[in-house]
């Protein structure tokens, strides 16, 4: 498998049909609002990471600058959104957000994640950080739970008022 990273202004045609063809998978969405979507919340520097076997997409996300307030102190991050792979079970997430997370490590970038429930164990499982909801100072939604990766630091306060990733 290759990983590929592009900045939202390299993108190709045939890149955002991928793209979108992949993330439909998981938001019910249509190629229209999509589109719209990744034009309003991307900017042409954040990068797409594209996980391809021979041809075909079988992986994506996006990587984002983002500042979010941890303890009332401004902290850099990359957001990373819109994981998403082709088929589950058959290990492409695991082995995209391994290889983001080798990035970030390289970068000594610390990153931060917003996932249902539902993907807290998948998460925990290549190492994120669950921030307790006691902790986070805005509603983000009954099913939203925020993750760190490469962030050492205590939590005790958190608070992201950055755009959607």
């Amino acid at each position: 498998m290759t990983l590929i990273f592009k900045k939202h202004f390299e993108l190709s045609k045939s890149d955002l049909r991928e793209i979108i063809s992949i993330k439909k998978i998981y938001w019910n969405y249509n190629t229209k609002e999509q589109k719209k979507w990744l034009a309003d919340n991307l900017y042409k520097n954040d990068l797409h990471v594209l996980m391809k076997k021979s041809s075909l997409l079988v992986g994506y996300m996006n990587l984002v600058n983002i500042d979010v307030l941890i303890n009332q102190r401004p902290i850099s991050f990359i957001g990373v959104g819109n994981v998403c792979a082709l088929n589950q079970g058959q290990g492409y997430g695991t082995k995209l957000i391994s290889e983001v997370q080798q990035y970030l490590i390289i970068n000594d970038f610390p990153g931060l994640l917003f996932c249902q429930q539902r993907l807290i164990s998948f998460y925990q499982k290549n190492n994120w950080k669950l921030i307790n909801r006691d902790f986070i100072l805005q509603n983000l939604g009954e099913n939203v739970h925020v993750m760190t990766f490469n962030f050492e630091k205590e939590i005790f306060q958190f608070e992201y008022r950055d755009r959607r990733f």
